[in-house]
């Protein structure tokens, strides 16, 4: 189906030369609910039980696909919560109504992010059976996981973590991690590395401890950390070259993947700066576009930023909503506030809305601690190692013969 005029009107600017749809992520919250207790949590409502009726799966994609917003590729996040806080056979029934809905046009790619506590040999049959790709959630060997990662009574999780990611690799499923880094992982990047590598993680990811939501600091506004998290990945990236990248680490071959792209062409705006760049629902049926951690966010006058319920949500109306409009409108001016003063900006794209609101209270604002860690440090590394690789290789191709030292 060719995507409605007006919205493809609406959000072509911001598309990339193929043309095709600006979704990038279309994530689903199960339940608000987790089972532990992160001292970092962004999430405001993780107490509260409840899961996802079911019969909100078929408007949410019967409505993207006739925006035209749903591409021929595309990976569904269940997250923002523990997923698996929620019975196996919600998941089996879900992903069955999604292929019905969409195998003829869609090819959907099912992601579930975890701590891995709950999995069981039924989630395991459930994961293979639908080839979900699995994300676990762990900061590390135990002495770091277990200082941040604590049950409801404050005990570490560390054991019960491990267990999970053993029946995983018992059942032979390949699976990534997310680790959340505190200043105080900083000190340790061979220690992480080899951590990981032994548990045979296919892809590693960093997070950090952000100003966001519920967690009101972060340990990387320390005026020492930016030189410890150079030092930090700039060992890592060592490491992973060595290696020859068995376990890529998403934050480096992210940045050397930018850095690549400008040789070519600029990078477009960041897809959470994109309307319906990324969709989320959550759990009571609420959407929300840009950042995924809007969606259970609110302003100082407890207004959310959501755009509305998915069974009364109309994606044409929606661009004439005053509450959508200001949102949007105040999130391009950021990114323009980007492009004008920021060198990296063909880097980044305009930066996060839901990390410029926790850490500068607004979205029509420049630079965040997430976008100096998680862009423009990274960046500097890649450049400055591939600059020194280079020249390396260089020199030594230009060395007569016989000549040594």
């Amino acid at each position: 189906m060719a995507p409605n005029l007006k919205l493809w009107q609406w959000y072509k600017g911001h598309l990339p030369p193929d043309g095709g749809s600006p979704l990038s992520l279309i994530m689903i919250q199960p339940t608000r609910f987790c089972n532990i207790n992160c001292s970092y949590c962004y999430l405001p409502y993780r107490d509260q039980k409840g899961t996802l009726d079911l019969n909100l799966i078929e408007p949410l994609f019967t409505k993207l696909m006739d925006a035209g917003l749903l591409p021929r590729q595309i990976s569904v996040l269940w997250h923002a919560g523990e997923p698996l806080a929620v019975p196996v056979d919600f998941y089996r029934a879900a992903f069955e109504r999604i292929h019905a809905m969409t195998a003829n046009r869609s090819h959907i790619t099912q992601v579930i992010q975890t701590n891995a506590m709950l999995l069981d040999q039924t989630y395991c049959d459930l994961i293979r059976t639908f080839r979900v790709r699995i994300g676990v959630s762990i900061d590390g060997p135990e002495f770091l996981h277990d200082r941040h990662r604590l049950t409801r009574s404050g005990k570490g999780t560390f054991g019960r973590v491990m267990a999970g990611v053993d029946l995983l690799r018992k059942n032979r499923i390949p699976f990534d991690v997310i680790a959340v880094l505190t200043a105080e992982s900083l000190d340790y990047p061979h220690e992480i590395y080899d951590f990981f590598r032994a548990m045979e993680v296919r892809e590693l990811a960093f997070n950090f401890d952000e100003k966001e939501g519920t967690n009101t600091q972060s340990s990387f506004a320390r005026p020492d950390v930016e030189q410890r998290y150079v030092a930090f990945f700039a060992a890592l990236l060592g490491r992973m070259v060595h290696d020859n990248a068995r376990m890529r680490i998403r934050e480096l071959t992210g940045a050397l993947s930018a850095m690549n792209g400008t040789l070519f062409d600029h990078l477009g705006i960041a897809s959470e700066c994109n309307p319906f760049g990324v969709v989320s629902m959550d759990v009571e049926g609420n959407l929300a576009t840009y950042s995924p951690e809007l969606l259970d966010l609110s302003d100082a006058d407890n207004n959310r930023f959501t755009i509305g319920s998915v069974k009364d949500v109309d994606f044409l109306k929606i661009f004439h909503d005053p509450a959508f409009t200001r949102m949007n409108d105040a999130i391009q001016a950021g990114v323009r506030k980007c492009r004008e003063s920021c060198g990296y900006f063909s880097l980044c794209g305009g930066g996060t809305p839901s990390n410029k609101l926790g850490e500068n209270g607004r979205f029509d604002s420049t630079e965040t601690l997430y976008c100096r860690f998680k862009k423009q440090l990274l960046i500097d590394i890649v450049e400055d190692f591939t600059i020194s690789s280079l020249t390396y290789n260089r020199q030594n191709r230009r060395r007569p013969a016989g000549i040594d030292g």
